[in-house]
């Protein structure tokens, strides 16, 4: 198993920063690699609640809650999708550290597909890129927590896509 993971300090609120990632279906309004995301479960909160992630690159994943802190954080399960892994669970936990500090750390434990090659992918090339991904995945939950915006493709607040893309048109 393979585990990475990666903590940020916000200038936020605990409970602000709980709130949107407390928002399981909307992760797209955070995470710079994911183009949509939608609830594909009744259960939109808590355990059993499950959502599908379309990235960018065009593959998929399917993640389930199994473990929900009210106010504290969560554990989903990669349950499908066109991720290169065989097995995989990712954790997102916030921490009151001030009034306005909180501190996010996600960490994903993982095991690829594809024997030793899927190992030396790893090693190489995978292990990095969800290290750099979770990295700015934080800088994108701290982005939305402070401005409400949503992200677009790369991190680009979507207000500046749409004012980058009429100026082109121009």
């Amino acid at each position: 198993m393979t585990i990475v993971s990666s903590a940020l300090t916000i200038n936020a609120p605990a409970e602000q920063a709980w709130n949107v990632i407390a928002d399981y279906g909307n992760v797209y309004r955070f995470h710079p690699s994911v183009k949509f995301s939608s609830l594909v479960s009744s259960v939109e909160r808590g355990v059993g609640a499950r959502r599908r992630c379309d990235f960018y690159d065009k593959t998929i994943v399917v993640e389930e809650v199994t473990e929900w802190s009210e106010g504290e954080g969560f554990v989903v399960e990669l349950s499908g999708g066109t991720m290169p892994f065989e097995h995989a669970h990712v954790q997102l936990k916030v921490r009151p550290i001030e009034e306005d500090s909180t501190l996010v750390t996600y960490k994903m434990e993982y095991k690829v597909k594809y024997g030793l090659v899927g190992r030396i992918m790893d090693a190489l090339i995978i292990r990095r890129k969800m290290s750099n991904m979770f990295i700015n995945v934080l800088k994108g939950m701290e982005y939305h927590v402070i401005t409400g915006d949503t992200l677009g493709k790369n991190g680009v607040p979507e207000n500046d896509e749409i004012k980058m893309s009429m100026a082109s048109e121009v």
